[in-house]
């Protein structure tokens, strides 16, 4: 007979996180890196009063941990062989999209697993009564020193015994995920052989496309190289005609200026004649004039 599922179980409410308080946490995770020690109750509280936030610290250790869930699925979706031909910045903003502090994570938390992220969330939501109970003993306030001594001793010591409990089964699960993780780096060798001849065949292509277009590039070189000969010997043949053009009327105006001498030389000798014709005809009628008398 199956036994039946066990479901999770919320014992934190839901909290909007702002983006300022969001940020603040992460910085906080950077500058502490012995994460949750010595125990995650101090661990929180710690940052709890530097940001002067009014939480319960058990709310604030399930936003890390859905944050480590996220950042594991991002990191998974990394590690998988679809993105391998994928250009660097779509993958950069789409695990940005996934997990906007992927990057930070990944320097706090780069080398454990996924199944031991996963871990520590259902640890989170199936926690007993008696474990918690024995992060956070309750004690009543009294006036005995020893009293106190002895509780902070039982309190440090539970926490290291849980601790050192969850420790051993997140090391059981990265070796699982190791394993894991070599079947998924042979399939990527796999991978890599057919793509690098796939790789190989389109650099082929690639070069044969460059080639083509050199062999076109010199064509149309020595074409543009045919047109501005052509050109210039028509520039040079339009100078030579302008040239001859420029002889001819100057011979024009010459001629022109000698025509018109010629015929300021011929209408004086015209006036000439006349003059001495008049002349001759004047001395004729003097002379009958006094032959007369």
């Amino acid at each position: 007979m199956d036994q039946p599922k066990k479901t999770r179980m919320r014992y934190n409410p839901v909290r909007r996180w702002t983006k300022a308080e969001e940020n603040a946490l992460v910085k906080f995770l950077l500058a502490n890196r012995d994460f949750e020690r010595p125990t995650a109750q101090s661990y929180y509280r710690q940052f709890l009063e530097e940001a002067g936030m009014r939480v319960e610290w058990k709310l604030l250790r399930a936003k890390v941990r859905n944050m480590r869930t996220r950042y594991a699925k991002a990191k998974e979706w990394h590690d998988s062989t679809s993105v391998l031909s994928m250009d660097e910045e779509i993958l950069k903003a789409n695990l940005l999209k996934m997990f906007a502090y992927y990057y930070q994570f990944e320097v706090l938390f780069g080398g454990e697993s996924m199944a031991a992220t996963e871990f520590a969330e259902e640890s989170l939501c199936t926690v007993s009564n008696d474990s918690c109970g024995s992060v956070q003993i309750k004690t009543e306030l009294t006036t005995s020193p020893m009293h106190s001594l002895l509780v902070d001793s039982a309190e440090q010591t539970q926490a290291k015994i849980t601790y050192s409990a969850d420790r051993t089964e997140q090391i059981q699960h990265k070796v699982t995920y190791s394993a894991d993780r070599a079947e998924q780096i042979q399939h990527k060798v796999n991978y890599s052989c057919t793509a690098a001849a796939a790789i190989r065949e389109i650099y082929s292509e690639l070069q044969n496309l460059q080639r083509e277009k050199m062999e076109q590039d010199i064509k149309m070189r020595e074409r543009e190289m045919n047109i501005r000969e052509r050109e210039v010997a028509l520039r040079e043949r339009e100078i030579e005609l302008k040239a001859k053009e420029l002889e001819v009327k100057e011979r024009l105006t010459l001629r022109e200026r000698e025509v018109r001498v010629k015929e300021r030389e011929l209408s004086l000798r015209e006036r000439e004649i006349e003059f001495k014709a008049k002349e001759l005809e004047l001395k004729e009628k003097l002379v009958l004039k006094f032959d007369g008398k």
